[in-house]
């Protein structure tokens, strides 16, 4: 039997005749080319039926010519990072329902692709467009991916296109933002994209002086060196934060750049490095059981809290029950000072004046102590309580004796009539 569809696969001839006295005639069996990729051989059984005769069939086959397939118009492209570039898909031949073609780019971090193509029996012919953007310079490839209810079409492999994008003309900052305390530096570098036709100056620009500086004025690419990271340092001024901007020039018009981009410098306030101590006495004297008050002054405002513990060297005079130290006192995070209170001891004893040299240990700092003199306010001696005395014969009188000052040790008061 036919496998062979009437009309849509062939067209048969109309009647025709075997004339009286001959034994043969022809008629003509066109076979349509429809476009369509079906089974590779279909037959065609031709008969006929005439009265009183009998009838050998022959039996036609038909080839099929078309091959379903979706073609790119090109195996590889390339663009420009921020630029565009096409190519096209086509079927090779008619598909028998609605046939829907994805494009997908592998790395949507190099370019990204248009999206869906959609082809239909009668628009089938017509090649469409894809459309790949560069996003950022290196390679990548883009996958299509087929479906239709039409069986040749559906998940049919199509070829990928290999993608490459290029770097766009530009300058590249090595980094958008940077950290510097006050006066301290730091650097990040720039660099061209692509090589220039003509010299390029790159010219960073302070949006706060007062808070950061840059240096140098400008550097300059060759159609050589473009490719070499240059360095700009970024000096701290102040605590706060300065916009960097920059722009380049050249008679290369695709690197006359009024803005490339901005570096954010924010500046710490700068550490402290000393500490030092003073006091509110006069010439940092005091007289024993007096107290004094000594300052902490870093040279710069804390940027944590320090803690002060004053000792007393070793080269101090004054013995430890001369004096009483304060407890840890703290200088306040964002504070300079910080206060603490020595107290003198009145000891009673006749001694010579004292010195406390006061220090303290601080990390990271460079201490810078006070010596504080003690002034003894005693005086050795023997105090009599009567200059004279008078008594009657047979009677008593009393008089007393008594120390100026703590002695050291014991002393004997021997007393002595001179006559």
């Amino acid at each position: 039997s036919s496998t062979a569809t009437a009309t849509a696969d062939y067209t048969l001839p109309a009647a025709f005749t075997i004339a009286q006295g001959a034994t043969s005639a022809s008629g003509n069996v066109t076979i349509v080319n429809d476009d369509v990729d079906e089974a590779n051989t279909e037959n065609l059984v031709l008969t006929t039926s005439v009265s009183g005769l009998a009838v050998t069939d022959v039996t036609l086959q038909i080839t099929d010519n078309d091959t379903a397939a979706v073609t790119p118009s090109k195996s590889s492209i390339e663009v420009t990072a921020g630029s565009t570039s096409t190519y096209t898909l086509k079927l090779a031949s008619q598909p028998t329902h609605t046939v829907t073609i994805t494009p997908a780019s592998a790395s949507s971090a190099k370019a990204t692709v248009s999206g869906a193509l959609t082809f239909t029996t009668t628009n089938w012919k017509m090649p469409q467009t894809v459309t790949v953007t560069g996003v950022a310079a290196g390679t990548t490839n883009i996958t299509h991916t087929s479906s239709s209810t039409d069986a040749k079409y559906n998940n049919i492999s199509v070829p990928q296109v290999a993608v490459t994008v290029a770097s766009a003309p530009g300058v590249t900052l090595s980094t958008n933002s940077v950290s510097v305390a006050e006066d301290a530096t730091t650097t990040y570098t720039v660099v061209l994209n692509t090589q220039p036709t003509a010299s390029v100056t790159v010219t960073p620009t302070s949006g706060s002086t007062g808070k950061a500086t840059v240096t140098p004025a400008s550097r300059t690419f060759t159609t050589s060196n473009w490719n070499m990271a240059q360095t700009f340092t970024v000096t701290g001024v102040d605590a706060g934060t300065s916009a960097i901007t920059h722009a380049a020039t050249s008679t290369d018009t695709d690197y006359t750049i009024a803005t490339i981009g901005t570096v954010t410098a924010t500046v710490t306030a700068a550490p402290p490095s000393t500490l030092t101590l003073t006091t509110n006495a006069a010439s940092n004297t005091v007289t024993e059981g007096g107290s004094v008050t000594v300052t902490a002054t870093l040279d710069r405002p804390a940027t944590a809290a320090v803690s002060v513990t004053l000792t007393a060297k070793s080269t101090s005079t004054a013995a430890s029950g001369d004096y009483t130290l304060p407890g840890a006192f703290t200088i306040a995070k964002g504070q300079s000072t910080a206060t603490g209170t020595v107290q003198t001891t009145n000891d009673k004893v006749d001694e010579g004046n004292e010195t406390i040299v006061l220090t303290t240990s601080v990390s990271g700092l460079t201490v810078m102590g006070v010596t504080v003199t003690i002034t003894d306010d005693d005086t050795h001696g023997v105090t009599v309580s009567e200059t004279t005395v008078s008594v009657v014969e047979g009677a008593t009188v009393k008089y007393t004796v008594v120390l100026d000052s703590k002695p050291t040790a014991n002393v004997t008061v021997t007393p002595t009539s001179g006559s």
